[in-house]
């Protein structure tokens, strides 16, 4: 059995993540203490049919309820669905959004678990090392403030941000948990957190965004705000049902 202790420090948040004692089968992370300033994005991307993707999966519901200010999503892709079990959670769209980030960082690979903290910095997503130091930087995300009322998702983007961004409202689910009867995870009964339900590029007239709710989508929302070229977080904010 291991002992994992790491201690983030940076200027934007401290992140204290401390990991608890693991069977050497399992390597669980519990993310029991992140204090946060302001907004940090992580992305994964994942696949029900992917043997390497629960300890991902782990970490990334770890890391969303360590702190209010952490906006996780889990990106369901398709490209394993041809193997012995379609993930149930996976849309086409997940998929495209993994190829877009790659190819703005100029990278051809196209993997899973890929996670993706504040749209820069990618990393295997089982690491909570390379989670926890790509966390830490000083990559500050203004807040964006979310509201849902009277079926419409609602937020104010920042004036200062400039014309060259795009605007993302990304719902997603609850946190739930599935048994897998077949593929490469057959057996196994795992969480997840966040999974993405639908994804939509808007326009915010006059830096105010209103967007008809779905039926769809049971967690909650988040609006990311990217630089449109390189595909970095600049501003997010998040609002949960």
């Amino acid at each position: 059995m291991r002992m994992y202790n790491v201690i983030l420090f940076g200027g934007f948040f401290a992140f204290l993540t401390t990991l608890a004692f693991m069977s050497m089968q399992a390597r669980d992370v519990v993310a029991e203490d992140v204090s946060t300033s302001g907004p940090v994005v992580i992305e994964l991307y994942t696949s029900q049919s992917c043997s390497s993707c629960p300890p991902a999966d782990k970490l990334l519901g770890s890391l969303a309820d360590a702190s209010d200010d952490v906006i996780a999503l889990a990106y369901h892709v398709t490209y394993w669905n041809h193997l012995h079990w379609k993930d149930k959670l996976s849309l086409e769209e997940s998929t495209d959004h993994q190829r877009t980030f790659n190819r703005n960082i100029n990278s051809r690979r196209v993997y899973t678990p890929q996670m993706v903290v504040n749209g820069r910095d990618e990393f295997v997503g089982s690491s909570a090392r390379k989670a926890a130091a790509a966390i830490g930087k000083n990559t500050a995300i203004q807040p964006i403030k979310v509201s849902l009322n009277n079926g419409q998702v609602s937020a104010k983007i920042p004036a200062d941000l400039g014309k060259n961004v795009q605007v993302q409202v990304v719902g997603f689910g609850d946190k739930n948990t599935q048994a897998i009867p077949s593929g490469e995870n057959r057996g196994r009964t795992l969480t997840y957190t966040n999974p993405v339900q639908s994804i939509n590029y808007v326009n915010a007239i006059n830096g105010a965004l209103s967007v008809a709710a779905s039926s769809k989508v049971t967690g909650g929302y988040a609006v990311l705000v990217r630089d449109i070229e390189a595909g970095k977080v600049i501003a997010a904010g998040q609002v949960k049902l």
